[in-house]
């Protein structure tokens, strides 16, 4: 099944309910100081980290946010981070989906983390470590890599397995499909 990617409109409280059990989730696999370099990260610091011109896009499944992606300004173009509960399958639609809608507008995507497992995995989509920063993120080495759209499209051509995710706006009148 092709999974539904939804974009945080920020202006409805089921929506907001959703982001909250995200956050409770990350701090219940302890993910939180991984993420956003502080174990005790709040649910107001996401909330705020995700209001514009941060754009937050996520899959639900049973009810509940089993993958992410966002993307934030970084030095005059964009920045992507991701999220989810190890299942790489998971978070190949979405990272995938929401590159698209990037290389739209930007012909290069930074991503910086500080896990060094992702890099081997962030190569086979078409990133380019770039380099390391010994104590960058919060003492720890954060490795910079960045994603050319060229890179993108040699590695990630459509359709992907025949299949493309679909886009869509929620908590607005006019649901649409924006990818």
């Amino acid at each position: 099944m092709v999974p539904m990617i939804y974009k945080y409109a920020g202006t409805v409280a089921e929506e907001d309910i959703l982001i909250a059990g995200w956050w409770s989730r990350m701090r219940e696999l302890d993910h939180l100081a991984r993420l956003f370099g502080d174990a005790n990260f709040t649910p107001g610091a996401l909330f705020n980290l995700m209001k514009p011109p941060t754009d937050l896009w996520y899959i639900l499944e049973d009810g509940h946010i089993s993958a992410t992606c966002w993307v934030n300004p970084f030095m005059g173009g964009p920045s992507l981070g991701i999220w989810g509960p190890g299942r790489m399958h998971q978070l190949l639609p979405i990272f995938r989906a929401v590159s698209r809608l990037v290389f739209q507008h930007a012909p290069v995507i930074v991503s910086i983390t500080c896990q060094p497992n992702l890099v081997a995995l962030f190569a086979r989509v078409g990133y380019t470590l770039i380099g390391e920063a010994p104590e960058l993120y919060f003492g720890k080495t954060a490795y910079i890599c960045t994603l050319r759209r060229d890179d993108f499209f040699r590695c990630n051509p459509e359709p992907i397995d025949g299949v493309e995710s679909e886009v869509f706006i929620i908590g607005r009148e006019d649901q649409r499909r924006v990818a």
